[in-house]
């Protein structure tokens, strides 16, 4: 089976991206709970105890608004610790420290998840009820968990940047929520079963009765216990949608950086200038992809008919595109009627003009700046005409002062900023050599390195007369180069029994790879996990099934 080629037929389906994501929270479990909990638990029992409290205290309408309040702090204090979170899933699965948590740091993240997660009470409900737009919107405001990190500087661009995510790869999106949402269902019966047998139990084995099991079935039947079904039911389903989400703003941010492609060459032991050219083949080819897409949008005819368009509005489009920054280096230059003041001239009265037009419009904002800060003091004479708001020559001076000293501080620090960066010396950092993969150990995989170097090494260990690792490393080269034929796909959490039967799917072309790659995982297993010590003839019978299995591969 071939894949699509380009950087979009790399993006895992959604059941791939969520067992990735069930793998990443499996990477850091205490910090990660540590975090999560410290959001999430206090909002989870604060919305029990005011769930609870309305709905059966008869004086619960006094204190409404200070429980509102407190409610609406605890909200606030989650979806802060949800940043962090997200920053800790996203720092493990890109390798790219989240950065220090300055107290100026947690100040944007709280502004930014309060104004934005405040419209999520009103979205959210009108979305679900439309029906079209909720999973979108789900991903708008899982995306700005991680997006609204305190790094940027605008509001906007936060959203910008989550919109965009939540709006790549909708099939991807909500056929993962379909799966999240089917998956919810057996958590939500387990809980409720958890919760209205533990009363029970708790009296068959310790002899304690409780207002529940002294009412019977009808203790299950009121708002609070379905609304504790719920919230401990998402509170276990949530920890696996962030972590989805955060892989999904990875891997769509990398259409554009590269950086699941740096991380990937980070891994493997090739040549600088090899891993150099190929992630700036990546940027500069994302750099220029906006521009071909709409310039491919705006020159493709309507599907299903012919193309009617005037040959007007062509030209108008066509112009457009054309005038952009990424395509003006290569249309060629008008030939323009030499003016009769001569190029020089004519360049330095295009400059005049152009510093002319900055002033003018540097003139009109310090203009409205000094106005409006007019309007907020008293006038020191009331029959003043307020139409005549304009500056006076005498002000005009004084602001030209004003911003020319803070030009000239400004340079001033810059060049004592470049001063001291250049006598500093950087300090020569020795790049540490990647060591080779414990075979030992467990968590090793075959994506670790290529089958080009699993060979080698194997072919090292046998030598040696090391005859079980250097069966691991065959099996591992075996591995990868089916990976490299795509025929199958290595995750640190499949059986080999999964690769088995992925290869029985995938290279059903070749009717003798499936047995063959078969009896390689069994005599693996027998070795691998028996109790037998392996015999070097073993090893290198099974190095020629090695080869064997690459040959077919390649065909």
């Amino acid at each position: 089976m071939s894949a699509k080629p380009g950087r979009e037929s790399q993006v895992p389906g959604a059941m791939e991206l969520l067992d990735e994501a069930a793998h990443l929270l499996r990477a850091r479990p205490a910090a990660f709970l540590f975090s999560y909990a410290a959001g999430t638990l206090p909002f989870v029992l604060g919305l029990l105890y005011f769930w609870g409290d309305m709905s059966t205290n008869a004086f619960g309408a006094e204190h409404l608004t200070a429980s509102a309040f407190a409610m609406a702090a605890l909200f606030v204090w989650m979806k802060v610790w949800h940043t962090r979170f997200s920053l800790l899933l996203h720092e493990t699965a890109s390798g790219i420290p989240m950065g220090p948590m300055s107290l100026g740091r947690w100040w944007k993240i709280t502004a930014t998840q309060t104004f934005l997660h405040a419209t999520s009470l009103f979205v959210l409900p009108v979305a679900f009820l439309i029906t079209l737009p909720a999973g979108y919107c789900v991903a708008f405001y899982h995306n700005v968990s991680l997006l609204g990190d305190g790094r940027e500087e605008s509001l906007f661009s936060v959203a910008e940047e989550a919109w965009a995510q939540a709006r790549l790869w909708p099939g991807q999106n909500h056929t993962a929520l379909l799966w999240l949402a089917l998956f919810s269902v057996p958590v939500l019966i387990n809980i409720a079963a958890a919760l209205a047998g533990a009363p029970h139990m708790a009296k068959m084995f310790l002899g304690l009765d409780s207002a529940f099991t002294l009412a019977g079935p009808r203790s299950i039947l009121n708002t609070t216990w379905l609304a504790a079904v719920c919230a401990l039911s998402w509170t276990v389903m949530t920890p696996l949608v962030k972590a989805f989400y955060v892989l999904r703003c990875y891997h769509g941010k990398s259409l554009r950086t590269g950086a699941d492609l740096s991380r990937a060459l980070k891994r493997i032991a090739v040549k600088k200038s090899v891993a150099a050219c190929a992630l700036l083949a990546l940027l500069a080819g994302a750099a220029l992809s906006p521009g071909l897409c709409r310039a491919a949008e705006t020159l493709s005819p309507p599907s299903g008919k012919e193309a009617s368009v005037p040959p007007e509005e062509l030209s108008k489009s066509l112009d457009q595109v054309l005038s952009e920054r990424a395509f003006t280096w290569r249309v060629p230059q008008e030939e323009k009627p030499v003016a009769e003041q001569g190029a020089i001239a004519s360049f330095i009265g295009w400059i005049a003009e152009q510093l002319g037009d900055a002033l003018k419009y540097l003139g009109e904002r310090i203009a409205r700046l000094y106005n409006w800060i007019r309007k907020l003091f008293p006038k020191r004479n009331p029959q003043d005409n307020e139409e005549s708001a304009g500056l006076s020559p005498e002000t005009l001076r004084i602001l030209a002062l004003i911003i020319l000293a803070l030009s000239a501080l400004g340079l001033l620090w810059l060049g004592v900023r470049a001063l001291r960066a250049r006598r500093a010396k950087p300090a020569l950092v020795p790049v540490p050599v990647p060591p080779a993969p414990d075979l030992m150990d467990e968590k090793t995989t075959a994506a670790d390195l290529p089958a080009g170097e699993w060979l080698t090494l194997a072919r090292e260990l046998l030598a040696r007369g090391a005859a079980l690792e250097a069966l691991r490393a065959f099996y591992f080269a075996t591995l990868a180069s089916l990976a490299d034929a795509r025929l199958v796909t290595i995750t640190q959490y499949k059986t080999n029994g999964e690769y088995a039967g992925e290869v029985r799917r995938r290279g059903h072309a070749i009717p003798e790879l499936p047995g063959e790659f078969a009896r390689h995982v069994q005599a693996f297993d027998r070795a691998w996990y028996g109790k037998h010590a392996v015999e070097m003839d073993e090893a290198r019978s099974f190095a020629l099934q090695h080869e064997r299995i690459s040959a077919l591969a390649l065909r």
